[in-house]
């Protein structure tokens, strides 16, 4: 214990010399130590040893019409002996490839037990060989086997869930609908994932204070953790921008009743945006408006809009009710 002691205390005292000759030794002594733990670390390295690496595993080059599910199995361990600067390298320098399961290469088994396949790791040597640089290091590997679910592949329409958020400037509006390029896909994948599939979302668009028309193409989004492929990979929207305006016209209405009324008054002012380039072409006998005679409703009738032009919008009707009196 004295011993250990009087080391410590030594280290102390060289880590703070109090001359020349005092750093010179202390220079020699940490020159020695490091040629020392170099030496050391050389014989130590260049020694055989063995350890586990492991490997991401990717499934390629599936049987025709069919897909990969419910894989158990994502990695795969290889026993490696080899000199200590080669394993050092292999575990912490190179960067780990996934090996890649050629199906059409392997034997294939069915689980007679559960459903299911598997592969047997040992049967997959030569095609880890291949794909490995220090191949001939491997003494073992595992797991023994690798599970995975086979399934055909099968196809469903479903429709596109648009996230769109669109705001336009003061006296803009976007001109009729928007012209999407597609409003469904297909889906290809296996039933029992694809039967879960209701709808396919877009990536987001959002467009602030635009007073331009816009053309803009939107990636289909697959979700997380499905293995599913879509017949396209995203869809091309059009959205017409026009400056709009207020328009008033009046008309008459029409109603539909059992019995002579009387209505005060007997015609309305619609209240519309019309874009600027449609504004001359408006005519009153573009609008119908009527009242369907509710007898529940005492003193007044809701006056409702029967037609009018598609890309025109609606503020309002004045008035939105009218009084009336039963004549016979």
């Amino acid at each position: 214990m004295s011993i250990l002691l009087e080391f410590v205390q030594s280290l102390k005292y060289l880590a703070k010399p109090k001359d020349e000759r005092s750093k010179n030794r202390l220079y020699v002594f940490a020159i020695c130590l490091a040629v020392s733990l170099s030496i050391w670390l050389m014989i130590k390295m260049s020694k055989e040893y063995n350890t586990d690496v492991e490997f991401p595993i990717e499934y390629t080059n599936f049987p025709q019409d069919q897909t990969i599910t419910n894989i158990k199995d994502s990695t795969i361990s290889l026993k490696l002996e080899s000199k200590g600067f080669n394993l050092f390298s292999d575990l912490y320098i190179k960067k780990k490839k996934p090996f890649r399961v050629n199906l059409r290469s392997s034997r294939i088994h069915s689980n007679r037990y559960t459903l299911g396949n598997y592969v047997i790791t040992s049967t997959l040597l030569p095609q880890i060989r291949m794909q490995f640089e220090d191949a001939e290091n491997i003494i073992g590997i595992s797991p023994d086997t690798l599970f995975f679910h086979i399934e055909n592949i099968s196809s469903k329409i479903v429709p596109i869930e648009f996230d769109i958020n669109i705001s336009t400037k003061k006296q803009f509006d976007i001109y009729g609908d928007i012209r999407k390029s597609i409003d469904s896909v297909i889906v290809y994948g296996p039933p029992s994932i694809i039967d879960t599939v209701n709808s396919i979302k877009t990536a987001k668009l959002s467009l602030n204070q635009i007073d331009k028309s816009v053309k803009n193409k939107l990636a289909l989004l697959k979700p997380k953790g499905l293995n599913i492929d879509y017949s396209v990979d995203s869809v091309e929207l059009d959205i017409q921008v026009e400056e709009f305006t207020e328009g008033v016209i009046i008309i008459p209405f029409n109603y539909v009743a059992d019995r002579e009324i009387r209505f005060f008054p007997n015609e309305v002012s619609v209240r519309y945006l019309v874009a600027l380039k449609d504004f001359q072409n408006i005519k009153a006998e573009m609008f119908e408006a009527q009242v369907i005679f509710n007898p529940n409703r005492q003193r007044t009738q809701k006056v409702q809009l029967s037609k009018f032009p598609a890309y025109i919008k609606i503020n309002r009707i004045e008035p939105e009710t009218v009084e009336y009196i039963i004549l016979r």
